[in-house]
């Protein structure tokens, strides 16, 4: 059945293609170019197309599912609109790359454009990767913290909780049991610390 999670795990399954596409175009277009190979050149500035086009529904199905997660009380909304920015400013980017590159596969002899959309590449592999880590910490990032949602969705923090308050006879967050013993337990015997022993001799 359709419905708003379904965003979410569509764009999970699209994210990974121009994520890959994009940092394995790079690494290859430049060892193409220190090794002077024209055929890595190509094949990565061809990356660079399909990594651009497949960057597109990645966004879209992104948007609604930043909508779906800011609504959730356990995830942050400063993550995702961090999160929604940054994947802006990337699939822009991935979308022009991919522009320079189809122009570049129409022109194979140009070597100086190809190099070009290389270097757009290498940026947008960067750009890609920091988008993918601030997309990771919405789930995986502090907002998940035990003590914070609870907090937010006004309930108590479990006992076996880090983060949960030590009480009387439970180890606290440092594993130290607090005392329970009564403040006379551990005193000492009143003749002992008058340095005297206590009278043992046998009534007659």
């Amino acid at each position: 059945m359709w419905g708003e999670a379904t965003w979410e795990y569509l764009h999970l399954l699209a994210v990974p293609f121009p994520l890959a596409l994009t940092v394995a175009a790079a690494l290859v277009g430049v060892a193409g170019w220190i090794a002077g190979r024209e055929g890595l050149e190509r094949w990565s500035v061809l990356s660079l197309v399909l990594a651009g086009v497949l960057a597109v529904p990645a966004y879209v199905t992104g948007l609604t599912a930043a909508d779906v997660a800011s609504a959730r009380t356990f995830v942050e909304p400063s993550l995702v609109q961090t999160h929604r920015a940054w994947a802006t400013w990337t699939v822009v980017l991935l979308v022009a790359q991919a522009v320079f590159g189809a122009f570049s596969l129409l022109q194979p002899g140009d070597r100086r454009l190809r190099r070009f959309v290389v270097s757009v590449g290498v940026v947008a592999a960067v750009l890609v990767g920091w988008s993918a880590y601030l997309g990771g910490t919405i789930v995986h990032g502090p907002a998940t913290d035990t003590q914070r949602i609870q907090e937010r969705v006004g309930g108590s923090v479990p006992p076996d909780s880090p983060t949960a308050p030590a009480t009387e006879g439970t180890p606290g967050p440092a594993g130290a049991a607090l005392d329970t013993a009564s403040p006379d337990a551990g005193a000492p015997d009143p003749a002992a610390r008058e340095g005297t022993a206590p009278d043992t001799t046998p009534a007659p």
